[in-house]
């Protein structure tokens, strides 16, 4: 008798044995008494659907599951459609753009170096008279007492005249 299963029984049609190839797929029990026991069949339409649709129902996302992959399928659709629209205006735009940057490159790039060159003497002289108020209003809320140390402590200017 062959112990290993469905494959002895392939490997004994194979070579042509007759007799017991293990095919008898029976409780011991019922090898000696002669009943069958009977297998497990799906034997109409129905139950093939009933289990195919419980198998169905048991894997199938929840509600929630489903609306947060539907939001997000059409806000990454929404998005992607945007972004290809804008990226072809700002083709559009650039190609319509060269020539006239071409044609008045020679006016163009002397006016943006003095308006670069203007406004960066403005920010300058704006940074310096920010940092003179400063200056001066830290000297004389020094003067008037009024400069933030705890009582007890020494004095921050009293350390440098050592």
């Amino acid at each position: 008798m062959c112990h290993v299963g469905t494959r002895c029984k392939g490997i004994a049609r194979e070579i042509g044995v007759k007799g017991d190839t293990g095919d008898d797929r029976r409780k011991p029990s019922e090898r000696k008494s002669g009943k069958q026991s009977e297998p497990f069949i799906i034997s109409n339409d129905r139950n093939k659907r009933e289990t195919i649709t419980r198998r169905l129902n048991n894997s199938a996302p929840s509600p929630r599951q489903t609306a947060k992959f539907l939001t997000a399928t059409t806000l990454g659709a929404m998005f992607l459609f945007l972004s290809g629209l804008t990226f072809t205006g700002t083709v559009i735009a650039l190609v319509m753009a060269t020539p006239l940057m071409v044609l008045f490159s020679p006016v163009v790039v002397p006016a943006g170096l003095a308006i670069l060159l203007v406004t960066t003497r403005f920010l300058f002289s704006g940074g310096c008279g920010v940092a003179v108020i400063t200056a001066l209003s830290w000297v004389h809320n020094y003067v008037q007492g009024k400069h933030n140390t705890p009582p007890g402590a020494a004095d921050p200017l009293e350390y440098s005249r050592i």
